[in-house]
């Protein structure tokens, strides 16, 4: 009786070390909105869509994501909560993000304004996602480059 235990348990083990997951995919941001400015920074709301690729279902548990327009930091996204991402479909991340350009104040409007004017800016999204599954526990590492236009 235990050997069929055993056995049991090293199919479980085994496919379950062959399961590879791989970063969730960006897709679009939706709804993005001015919340406030102040002497630190503009703070603006959105929500990031992205794709799950993966056959199974995972929990997020902290997302760390620097965000880059056109090569010059703008904003770094540190936020830890649990999102259920169920198996092959898409998902939405809803952040705050508080712009504190690495640059004078007079210079970020200058950047905040040229990105919410008609030009195209190059987006990079770097850092990594927390994901959880089981008792499985993993850091996702994330770099995305788009062409953007702010609406």
């Amino acid at each position: 009786m235990s050997s069929k235990y055993f056995l049991l348990y090293a199919i479980i083990i085994g496919s379950l070390s062959s399961c590879k997951i791989q970063a969730p995919q960006f897709v679009k941001y939706e709804n993005l909105k001015y919340e406030s400015i102040g002497m630190s920074g503009f703070k603006l709301g959105t929500e990031v869509v992205f794709h799950n690729p993966n056959m199974l279902k995972f929990k997020i548990q902290n997302v760390g994501l620097d965000l880059y327009l056109d090569n010059k930091k703008m904003a770094a996204i540190n936020e830890k909560r649990e999102i259920l991402v169920r198996r092959k479909s898409d998902f939405s991340i809803p952040i705050s993000v508080t712009i504190k350009p690495e640059m004078s104040l007079l210079d970020g409007l200058k950047e905040i304004y040229k990105a919410f004017s008609s030009k195209e800016m190059d987006l990079r999204i770097n850092g990594g996602v927390g994901v959880k599954w089981l008792l499985w526990k993993k850091e996702l590492g994330i770099d995305i480059n788009k062409k953007v236009k702010f609406k």
